[in-house]
C-alpha cells in the first residue's frame, strides 16, 4: 500500500497489514496443527501436552519485552486455548 501524506493514515495501514500478517499466521499455525494431530493420532499420543504448553509460554514470555508481555501472554494463552479446542474437536470427529 502506498505511503500517504498523513503518517496516521499510514501508521493505521500498516496496523491493517499486520492484522492481514497474524491471520495468515493463524491460519498457517492451524495447518499445522493438522499435521501434529495426525501423527499423534499414529503414535496413539494425547492431543494435549501440557509440558509443551508451558514450554511455549515461557517462550513466549522470554522473547517479549517486559512493556508488553503481560498482553501478550493472555493472547497468546488464547491462541494456545483456540487450538487446543481445535485438537480436541478434531480428534472428537474422528472419534465418531
Amino acid at each position: 500500500m502506498p505511503k500517504s501524506t498523513d503518517p496516521f493514515v499510514d501508521l493505521r495501514n500498516e496496523v491493517d497489514q499486520i492484522n492481514k500478517d497474524l491471520s495468515s499466521l493463524l491460519e498457517r499455525r492451524f495447518k499445522i496443527l493438522d499435521k501434529i494431530f495426525e501423527i499423534k493420532k499414529a503414535r496413539k499420543i494425547p492431543p494435549f501436552d501440557f509440558v509443551r504448553h508451558q514450554e511455549m509460554l515461557d517462550q513466549i514470555k522470554d522473547n517479549c519485552s517486559l512493556t508488553v508481555e503481560p498482553y501478550v501472554t493472555p493472547i497468546m494463552e488464547e491462541v494456545f486455548h483456540q487450538g487446543a479446542q481445535y485438537l480436541a474437536h478434531t480428534f472428537k470427529k474422528e472419534s465418531e
